[in-house]
């Protein structure tokens, strides 16, 4: 029982407390095998080689079991179903997770168990179901109060076995990826079959009259983020610099959900793309830097794909990839949030016909992502004070309508086609 002890620890051979695998003897009727996998069958925990060596032995799942610290040891079972077998699921599995192929790995009457040792405690069910391509159970992801048979003999009368004699690495559940190319955490969230998906979308047919202005927008669901998920799978980079134009693509088609995402959904959101597109991501950028990105560029658009009056939303766009106006990067060339602030009006300007254009305060605070409106309103009237602008007319606080703005400073030239100014613009 040594060398399965070894294979179960990681590795390392200096079991610390709270790192040790867990092991349990689970004693099974003669004339009942299949009590070997009941809870009704007895068993007791034991750090006994011999005590173990006459009865079947589980590894306990987890960090923690009935106060006693097991090793964080997790496993996957690919059972299979009849459209795959489990060895064929596991293969496929393989595929995108090649060290997985290499950690410890156990096999009874049909498929494997491939077990690893996770750093963290993560909080899923003890026995979280995993699907097929087709939506069809296929295995399970076991995590905690429960425990997986590694050693003895399987109910049908075959002999558990070693198939892969090696110790089990260190790898977290969220580093995996699942065969639907979802990352394994985020699989045993949004597990729905497509042809279940597509009935409950026939029956629930989405708007795709929404903007970020909408407050009759109801808070995204389950389905509207199954439906993101596949949103994320459409808008995968093919090489790096691409992750600026695919975020705001993303950002429009989950405008066009009729969904309202809260900021904790949008950060896991990029938190998933990132996961998905990581092998053709800049290392040198951390998974939560593109969440906020992500983040960021949601918040920025304010249209759907292909719906509403796209004026404000090409501006933002522009402004963030274009230079500051010389008079403002002279001005404050520490503040990127003035010469964000200075570039959005010169651009919003450029789109009407007369360099008038309208914008509130609390739209340009959501641009800058800054505390409060006032902070925004602060910056307009830095613009203001420095001549880059000037109020054009004021609308009384009644009509609910933004400020219009006149453009002043010489730098600005108009782009060949222009809409008039309306109150739309900014919405």
């Amino acid at each position: 029982m040594g060398r399965l002890r070894w294979n179960l620890s990681g590795g390392s051979r200096r079991w610390k407390e709270g790192r040790r695998p867990y092991l349990m003897a689970i004693k099974v009727k003669p004339d009942k095998p299949d009590s070997a996998k009941k809870r009704t069958s007895k068993w007791s925990p034991s750090y006994n080689d011999a005590y173990l060596a006459k009865n079947n032995v589980a590894v306990v799942q987890g960090h923690e079991f009935g106060g006693i610290q097991c090793g964080g040891v997790y496993s996957i079972d690919f059972d299979g179903n009849e459209s795959i077998s489990g060895d064929a699921l596991a293969e496929k599995f393989f595929e995108l997770n090649p060290i997985a192929a290499w950690s410890f790995r156990t096999a009874g009457a049909r498929g494997c168990n491939v077990h690893f040792v996770a750093d963290d405690d993560f909080q899923l069910p003890p026995a979280a179901r995993l699907y097929d391509e087709n939506g069809k159970k296929a295995g399970e992801l076991r995590s905690s109060n429960c425990y997986t048979l590694v050693r003895g003999k399987h109910p049908s009368g075959c002999s558990y076995r070693a198939v892969v004699d090696a110790p089990a690495f260190n790898i977290n559940p969220d580093q995996l990826k699942w065969v639907d190319n979802r990352n394994l955490i985020e699989h045993t969230q949004f597990r729905k079959s497509p042809q279940r998906r597509e009935g409950e979308l026939q029956q629930h047919p989405i708007s795709r009259n929404w903007t970020q202005d909408n407050p009759e927008t109801v808070v995204c669901d389950l389905k509207a983020q199954e439906i993101a998920q596949e949103i994320l799978l459409s808008h995968l980079p093919t090489a790096r610099g691409q992750s600026d134009i695919l975020h705001w693509e993303i950002a429009g088609e989950l405008l066009a959900l009729g969904y309202k995402f809260t900021h904790p959904q949008l950060l896991a959101l990029g938190r998933q793309w990132y996961d998905l597109a990581k092998h053709n991501l800049d290392p040198s950028e951390s998974r939560e830097e593109y969440a906020f990105n992500f983040h960021r560029r949601f918040k920025s658009r304010r249209f759907p794909s292909g719906c509403g009056d796209g004026t404000f939303t090409m501006a933002v766009e522009a402004a963030r990839e274009e230079d500051a106006p010389d008079l403002i990067a002279d001005c404050f060339p520490h503040s990127k949030d003035i010469q964000l602030a200075g570039t959005l009006c010169r651009e919003l300007a450029r789109r009407t016909a007369n360099g008038v254009f309208f914008l509130s305060a609390r739209d340009l605070q959501e641009v800058l992502e800054v505390g409060s409106p006032q902070t925004a309103h602060n910056i307009l009237r830095k613009l203001i004070d420095t001549g880059l602008i000037a109020i054009h007319r004021m609308h009384p606080r009644a009509s609910k309508k933004a400020t219009e703005y006149r453009y002043t400073y010489s730098d600005m030239q108009p782009i060949l086609e222009v809409v008039a100014a309306t109150s739309e613009v900014a919405a």
